[in-house]
């Protein structure tokens, strides 16, 4: 588990909002390796306008065991900071596979600091699901 972070705070999308990255995989089965996915949301932060300055990682870890995933809640934790002003995400189920309302109390409090959530496979999550 890696997690980096600096100072500062952003505003919207494609305004050179301050974007961290959260990075998930349950398995070196799984079919976007960490990597795989820091490349992409590397690519489609720039496409977008988000400056990167920081990332959260867990690796080998459920996702729907999110009280273990330590990078998560520390980014959780983290979100009121004003560090950031988006969380970005390979998809929704890197997030959490847990049903949508188990999904929405993981995810409030950061809603609730002003952090956006958007994803390379589904853009800006608007509502919670699965």
């Amino acid at each position: 588990m890696a997690t980096r972070h600096s100072n500062g705070n952003g505003s919207g999308r494609n305004g050179g909002s301050r974007a961290v990255l959260y990075l998930r995989m349950s398995s070196a089965k799984q079919d976007k390796s960490i990597p795989a996915q820091r490349d992409e949301l590397r690519r489609y932060a720039k496409q977008h306008g988000y400056e990167i300055v920081g990332e959260y990682v867990d690796e080998a870890i459920s996702g729907d065991a999110t009280e273990k995933r330590v990078a998560f809640l520390q980014l959780r934790e983290d979100a009121g900071s004003g560090t950031f002003a988006t969380v970005l995400a390979w998809d929704t189920d890197r997030l959490s596979r847990n049903d949508p309302l188990e999904l929405g109390y993981w995810l409030k409090p950061i809603r609730d600091a002003g952090v956006r959530l958007e994803t390379v496979v589904g853009g800006p999550v608007e509502q919670f699901s699965t």
